[in-house]
């Protein structure tokens, strides 16, 4: 799925079929991906979030981001 918000805000939350989430370039602030467990591929370059929360991701095995975006398991 490639999404180009309109906002600085993405929320996708109670997404569960959710495997693949391109949202790269966009200057988004927050990333709300809550309740999607089958995430399996995030690229979520050059965007502003600080850091993201992958502790409920057991499936995510691709993953792009900023090099400043600090990542939590």
């Amino acid at each position: 799925m490639r999404v180009q918000p309109t906002h600085h805000t993405l929320d996708l939350s109670h997404t569960p079929n959710l495997e693949k989430l391109r949202c790269e370039d966009n200057k988004l602030a927050t990333l709300a991906l809550t309740h999607t467990p089958n995430l399996k591929a995030l690229d979520c370059s050059d965007n502003k979030p600080t850091t993201l929360d992958l502790s409920n991701y057991p499936k995510l095995y691709d993953l792009k981001r900023d090099n400043t975006v600090k990542i939590s398991r």
